[in-house]
């Protein structure tokens, strides 16, 4: 029990800490800035997620804190995962990241394919690349990045694998009438 309340109050002035940190972000501090702050933040172990709270509760756009991050080198799901998690419209948050990741088609690949893998987005696969590309200003999702993701989730949660190809019938026995005749007649062969 004494385990759990001291977990509890370390956690509790990790993110009391982190708020505060966050405040002098709100000013417009250099994204040099607020690379290092999220790297002393990670490094003191407080989660991406009470990171992104934070950092929204002082005013930083979604925006400057996914770059800042991307920047700081955190992975491009995890950024995902806690923008997606936080936002109150992922279509928006789709956007946003799309922006962000504009032209790192690796990185817009990793943010569909993490979106519509996560069970929390009922999106259908369609819709999260539209919003992506909505925030990147182009067709920035290569076929490639989607093709071989969106039958896994065509709408919304429903796991729908694509269909098996359909076998070719198959016989032993012949079902065409061919010939007909008396049977009178005699075979052709080479020695008559």
């Amino acid at each position: 029990m004494m385990f759990l309340m001291k977990k509890t109050v370390i956690a509790a002035s990790a993110l009391a800490f982190s708020l505060t940190a966050w405040a002098g972000f709100s000013q417009g501090m250099r994204p040099d800035a607020l690379q290092t702050e999220i790297k002393a933040q990670v490094a003191g172990k407080v989660g991406l997620n009470d990171m992104l709270s934070a950092a929204q509760a002082a005013g930083i756009p979604v925006a400057a804190f996914a770059s800042a991050a991307y920047q700081a080198g955190l992975p491009v799901a995890e950024i995902t995962a806690a923008v997606l998690t936080q936002a109150k419209d992922p279509s928006v948050a789709l956007a946003i990241l799309g922006e962000v990741f504009a032209r790192n088609q690796a990185a817009i690949s990793t943010v569909f394919s993490t979106a519509i893998t996560m069970p929390s987005i009922t999106l259908s696969a369609a819709t999260v690349e539209s919003s992506i590309e909505a925030g990147c200003g182009w067709d920035c999702l290569s076929a490639s990045a989607v093709t071989p993701l969106t039958p896994k989730r065509l709408t919304g949660n429903n796991v729908t694998p694509p269909p098996a190809p359909s076998a070719p019938a198959t016989s032993t026995t012949s079902t065409n009438n061919s010939g007909g005749g008396t049977g009178t007649g005699k075979p052709i062969s080479p020695a008559s």
